[in-house]
């Protein structure tokens, strides 16, 4: 999946970390790999086979995760990055 580094940056996706898709308008569920799109494209794309699973301007929500010890697990704080409909940044919860 591509996505616009500028909002990966945001929220310290790395290229080819493993996310999963959800996608809100018909209920796929996906994972794959982030490639670095264009800083400030706004570009969110669904590459090779993983693009039937949805379509341009339906609603994403991408998820990553870390693995860390237990006792290291309570002071991870989750970054929300909420964007507009033109997939520029809207808010910024870290």
């Amino acid at each position: 999946m591509g996505i616009d580094s500028k909002i990966m940056k945001a929220v310290n996706i790395l290229p080819g970390e493993k996310v999963h898709v959800l996608n809100y308008n018909n209920g796929e569920r996906l994972e794959t790999y982030v490639i670095e799109e264009k800083a400030g494209s706004g570009k969110f794309i669904l590459y090779g086979p993983a693009s039937i699973k949805g379509k341009t301007g339906d609603k994403l929500c991408i998820l990553a995760y870390t693995f860390v010890a237990v006792e290291d697990a309570r002071n991870i704080k989750p970054s929300v990055v909420i964007l507009n409909k033109d997939n520029r940044i809207k808010h910024i919860h870290i």
